[in-house]
């Protein structure tokens, strides 16, 4: 879930950390944007259960770290492990923003793909510096940070990036010609 609450997606309201896994479970997803769910009951899945319905797909998995704590031994073991079992270890990058779980994360993890937000264009000369700090890192920013001079020093830096809030083929066709190597996007379908 990436909301707060279960509000916007599913038939329920509330704060999703004030709920239980089974309340969380007995929702039903809205399915108004998608007329190919229509009449069909749609169901929150664990987080198992979706990285298993993705796993034979060549889907890059964006892990938002930015509810739990990646410091977290128990979490990250499950986590980790449940990525590996359905082989998407590898197509993962994990979100972590707080600076103190990345470096325990990557402690632990130094293979893995670590990504945090970036949201200020003045200074995306010290977020690329950041970036090469970590092995594998890539940088995430938000469409409104993607200017064409922005996007020009992140490709002229060499560090992988990504813009997200790409809800427009006019937005994603512009990235496409300055070169951007991923758009995420929630309404735009591949």
């Amino acid at each position: 879930m990436h909301d707060d609450t279960v509000d916007r997606t599913s038939n329920g309201s509330g704060y999703i950390a004030d709920m239980t896994s089974n309340e969380i479970m007995s929702l039903e997803i809205k399915s108004d944007d998608y007329p190919k769910y229509t009449n069909q009951v749609l169901r929150i899945p664990t987080f198992e259960e979706a990285i298993r319905a993705i796993s034979n797909s060549d889907v890059i998995v964006n892990l938002d770290g930015s509810k739990v704590d990646w410091s977290n031994l128990e979490f990250t073991n499950q986590v980790i492990s449940i990525l590996k079992k359905y082989s998407l270890y590898d197509q993962t990058f994990f979100v972590i923003s707080n600076s103190l779980q990345r470096s325990v994360f990557n402690d632990r993890y130094p293979d893995a793909i670590l990504s945090w937000l970036h949201n200020d264009a003045n200074s995306i000369s010290t977020a690329i510096n950041n970036i090469k700090n970590y092995n594998g890192a890539l940088l995430s920013i938000p469409l409104s940070v993607a200017t064409d001079a922005v996007l020009s020093q992140l490709k002229k830096s060499g560090i992988y990036f990504q813009v997200y809030g790409v809800n427009s083929t006019l937005d994603l066709d512009r990235l496409k010609v300055m070169g951007v190597p991923m758009a995420e996007t929630d309404k735009l379908a591949p």
